[in-house]
Order: C-alpha cells, then structure tokens, then sequence
C-alpha cells in the first residue's frame, strides 16, 4: 500500500508540471505574434503529444538519474505481500478471544458471590448495631480541603478523607485501591440497623477485590448492591454527586439494568391501575411515580402490560390491545405518557379487570410466549371486595401468577381486601401513603420473585447463570456526558447473591447482586483492523438484536441542531439501537431477513446482505453483496 501511495502522489506531481508548462506554452506562443493579431486555438492534438512526450522524458530521467526503480520494487516486496485471510477464521479467533476475556470477568464475580454468602452466613445481626464507615458522598481529599480552605479538625466531623489517585484504567478518574466505599441511596436511611448490618459483613469482599484486581489487572469496577440499597464498590471513590448545591443524587443501584436482570428470572406483569374518581389528585401523583418504578424494574427480557379500569377495563396502549409489550425504554416511557393523559373518573370495577388479566396471561400461554413468573400489579385506594370467585376460577389451586397490591394515599379507610388478595396469591401487600414511599414499596415484590430461585439454588436444583446488560455509560460517564471521563461505555456482567443459611423465615432471600464492568473499548481491541481490509468492518449485538459496538454507531449528539459547540450529549436510546438501524441496505426486506437469521442463528455461518457503506461519512454508496460471518459466544 505504501508503494502504492508514493507512485500516486508521483504522478500528482508532474500533473502539476504539466498543467503549468501548457499555460506557459501558451503564453509563449501569443508573445510571438505581432500586436492586435489574433490566432487560433493551439491544436489540442499537439499539446497531447507534447505533454505525453515530456512527460515520458521526464519519467526516464527520474528512473536513470535516481533510485527510483530498485527502491519501488523492494517497496512492493516489503511492504505489498499479498495474504489472504479467510472471514469466518477471522470472526471464530475473534469470538474466542472475546469469549476467554469474558470468562475471567465471571470468574471474579462468582469469587466475590461465594464470598458474600459465606460473610452473610457467618454474620450475626445486631440490632443496635454502631458503625462507622466510609460514605463516598462525604469523601474528601487534601487537594479539595486546600481548595476549600479547611483544617483536619473541622472536617472530619462531617466528611472522610482519603487518599486518591488518577487511574489510567479508570480514565484518570481518582481511585483509592486499598479499601472499597459505600454510597446509601438519598432516600435510604444510612445510620439504619439493616443497612449497617449489611456493610459490616460485605466489609470482608474487600480482600477478594484486591485479589480479583491483582490476577486480572484489567479489572474495572467491582461492586455489592444490597438488596436494602447500599452499594459497596471497588475500588474506593469519591461520589460524582453529592446532594451539595445543584448535584442531587438520583443513583440507586437497585433500578440499575445489572441488577434488574439478576435479581430475578424473566416475568410477564400486568398492571390493573385504578383510574375511578376516588383517585384524583395526590393519589394520582402517587400512582403515576409508583407505575414508572415498577417499570423501572422491568428488563428487556420482561413482558407488560397495562390495563385501566374505572366503569370496564381499557388496555393503555391501543397498538398493543390483548396482548403483552417487551420492557424496552421506548415502550416503558411511552405507557408513563399516556397514563399522564388520562382523566380519573367513574367507580372501579376491579373484577373485570381481574378476569382480563387472566385472559391475557392464557393468551400469551397459547402463543408459547409464556415467562417462569407472572404476575399482576393491583395500584388502587381499596378494593370492594377480595374476588375469591375469579382466583379460585383462574389461578387456583395451582397458583401461577402472583398477585401484588399496592394501597396508594394516606387516608386509607380499607386494607382487608388487598391484603387477602395478595396473600391468598403467592404476592405481597404494600401501602404506599407518599411519594418518598414509592422506590422502597415497589423493590418488596422482587424479593418475592427472587425467593424460588434463591430456594432451588440452595437447594441445588437451580445453576446460577450470569446475566450480561446491553452497552450503556459508566456512571462516571453519564454524570459528565464525556466519554474521555469515567470508564465510558460499558456492558456489564451480574450475578444474584442469596442468604444460604437453614433459617426458614431468611434462607433463600435475595441479599442482593455482584457484578463488574467490562469496557467496550476493551473488546473492540481484540478486532484485528489490519486484517479486515479496506471495507470490512466488525460489530457486536445481544440476543435482542441491541448492538454492542458498530462503525455507524453515534451515541452522542448535538442536541441543538446545527451547532457547532464542542459540548455533546448521548442519545436518549442510544444502547437500544437495532441491528437494522445501523446497516444501509439495498433492500429493507432482506434486511429484516438478516436480521431473523442473526438472532434465531445458534453457531457459526455466514449470511450475506447487500448494504451500502457510507461515503464520506454522508453519501451511502452501493457495494458489493457483503457477506456478514457470525460466530456466537
């Protein structure tokens, strides 16, 4: 290729000579005739064989007067060596590569799992428990007391300090890697007995973090999230936000995408939300925020659905009538929009709501659509009655949708009935009197789902699986809306933690998730670009057909349009970008083919495409039927 390029700018170059000599020539030729005489065009055949016959003299010069001949010849010898690679070889070694890579990151959370079990095992609660521990929302370092011009002995009655150092592994994010720190979500009590109980045993992951770090040096973040809302990550930082002026921390771990997909199996959930009159104003406000934290728990492996009821039950969204919508962030945020609209009115009839539930729950069965949990999501200021009649026709003896009911607003005259329905159906009763209620009520029915498949692990009929998120940012990453700060963009790999002890009233409880971060960037090192050619190109998608990583892939933005600002932002559904968004078929038919043959694939092969490949980042022009090679990890 080198060869290639200096040969091309060779002949660049006597263009250039060539071009200026003609209107030199030119020029000449009038400076010859007598003044105010006018003469023909200068015959272009001339001027061709003119300019071919000094360009050939001049080419013969070079080669007789220079190098030219053995240095282009050793250049093609050097540096042209024609391989030729074959594609399937090519994306196989690189599958493995990944794979291995991927392996050692599980490695590293099933150490930390077993070690959680066995500290949680060991551990004796107390209630009156005192401990002091490092929060990374009052960290502090010597650079931030000199900026804010403090002494030792005023600070730390309030803040912690620590050591801290930039990291390159972390972007140049300051770290301490001798111990780990926790952060207590702003509406969870830190100084409460569980969540002190909780970060005095999980202090023993300390050492096996350092481990895990010395044996893979490439570890990123290492972290605990309990299931009462601590999280203890490795290693120890200083919070981005800190509830200080306009830096209000939002952040819990529990609504994370790594810990929703560990805590529980895949689950179809219908939500029945009361809209009759008796729910206006704050029992509106309350119900909207708890519909968007039961969403908030759903992953795009979970299936919903909601229904309204007031005089007769009414499916949200019309597109999705008899039927059950996946828990994408489109459809999630889109059900939260059309709620908001609604008007509150009429009386609540819940029974018809009920017996639509189930026959929807028998539909999605008919369809082999069916998940390991269901369930149905009662939001209402008090049923009339429990419908013992409608359970004992359609979920007893057997029992397989749990039911769950929420009580929403303080001035709550009736719980009898929403607390038999849930008990006599395998679910949970909460009330939920105010907003700051909401997050901690709605996380109790994990618990519940999670609870079979902590009994069966103990039992030893359940291997524990990792589950793998699809790409988002670094928390770091997504507070700045920089890539160069914060780990970026990652995907991530959790793992269920369980209390194994005997005791029958906590055994099989859901403690909380491990897991640990793996950059894209650190994946996409293992493509071999040398080899790929001059439009080859790789990418990576989940089981859901998100992509992981692709050339046409621009997760952030200008949001101004026609901005010419440096400062970006990321794209409100940037790590949910389908496969068939990023290709420029020819065809949108065969495009969607391709698409079903990736993901219904199960090993390795090549599926071919014809697609257009962008030209200059803007003018997608025609290519040669491309042959996509897939091999699966």
């Amino acid at each position: 290729m080198k060869g290639v390029y200096m040969k091309s700018n060779f002949t660049m170059c006597f263009m250039g000579i060539i071009v200026t000599l003609y209107f030199n020539v030119a020029q000449g030729r009038q400076d010859h005739y007598p003044q105010g005489q006018q003469i023909g065009p200068f015959p272009l055949e001339s001027m061709e064989n003119f300019t071919e016959a000094f360009g050939e003299e001049i080419k013969m010069l070079t080669y007789n007067l220079t190098a030219y001949r053995s240095y282009n010849e050793e250049a093609h010898r050097q540096l042209t060596t024609a391989k030729v690679f074959d594609p399937q070889d090519l994306v196989d070694k690189m599958a493995r590569e990944i794979e291995e890579l991927l392996k050692t990151k599980v490695k590293a959370v099933e150490k930390l799992v077993k070690a959680a079990e066995n500290a949680r095992k060991d551990h004796e609660y107390r209630k009156n428990l005192q401990l002091e521990y490092v929060n990374n929302k009052k960290v502090i370092s010597q650079e931030d007391m000199e900026m804010m011009g403090l002494n030792s002995s005023s600070v730390f009655d309030i803040y912690y300090m620590i050591n801290l150092t930039q990291d390159t592994l972390f972007n140049d994010v300051q770290i301490n890697p001798n111990y780990s720190t926790i952060h207590v979500p702003t509406n969870v009590y830190d100084q409460a007995p569980v969540i002190l109980n909780g970060i005095q045993w999980s202090k023993k992951l300390d050492p096996i973090f350092k481990q895990n770090r010395k044996e893979t040096s490439d570890l990123r973040w290492q972290y605990y999230c309990s299931a009462d809302g601590f999280l203890r990550i490795y290693p120890g930082v200083k919070w981005p936000k800190n509830n200080v002026e306009e830096s209000v921390d939002m952040y819990d771990c529990r609504v994370r995408s790594w810990y929703i997909k560990a805590a529980s199996s895949p689950k179809n959930m219908v939500i029945l939300v009361d809209t009759s009159g008796s729910m206006k104003g704050r029992r509106r406000i309350i119900t909207v925020k708890t519909i968007q934290k039961l969403l908030e728990t759903l992953s795009d492996d979970d299936h919903f659905n909601i229904i309204t009821y007031s005089d007769k039950p009414r499916y949200l969204d019309n597109c999705f009538s008899g039927t059950l919508m996946q828990a994408n962030i489109q459809n999630k945020q889109r059900a939260v929009k059309l709620f908001k609209k609604l008007e509150m009115k009429d009386t609540g009839e819940l029974n018809l709501a009920l017996e639509e539930a189930f026959k929807l729950f028998k539909s999605e069965k008919k369809k082999g659509q069916e998940q390991c949990n269901k369930a149905i999501m009662v939001i209402t200021d008090g049923p009339s009655e429990t419908y013992k009649e409608i359970f004992e026709t359609h979920n007893w003896p057997n029992k397989t949708v749990r039911l769950f009911s929420f009580l929403v607003g303080r001035e709550v005259k009736e719980n009898r009935y929403a607390k038999w329905m849930a008990c006599a159906n395998k679910g949970y009763y909460t009330h939920i009197s105010t907003l700051a209620d909401v997050q901690e009520s709605v996380q109790y029915y994990l618990r519940v789902l999670s609870r079979p498949m902590g009994m069966a692990h103990r039992e030893g009929g359940l291997s524990r699986t990792p589950k793998w998120t699809p790409v988002y940012t670094d928390y770091t990453t997504e507070v700045t809306q920089n890539l160069r700060e914060g780990v970026g963009l990652v995907i991530s790999v959790s793992m269920p933690v369980f209390d194994t002890s005997n005791s029958s009233a906590t055994g099989g409880r859901l403690l909380g998730v491990m897991g640990t971060d793996i950059p894209i960037q650190e994946i996409t090192n293992l493509v071999p670009k040398g080899k790929l050619g001059a439009n080859a190109y790789t990418f990576m998608y989940t089981h859901h057909g998100y992509v992981l990583f692709h050339p046409n892939m621009k997760p952030m933005y200008h949001k101004i349009k026609g901005s010419t600002s440096a400062e970006k932002e990321f794209r409100p559904f940037f790590n949910t970008i389908d496969i068939t968004e990023m290709e420029y078929a020819v065809d949108h038919e065969e495009l969607h083919e391709f698409r079903q043959k990736l993901l219904s694939a199960s090993n390795r092969g090549k599926i071919k495409l014809k697609v257009k490949v962008p030209y200059d980042r803007s003018v997608p022009y025609d290519r040669m039927v491309g042959s996509n090679y897939s091999s699966f990890i």
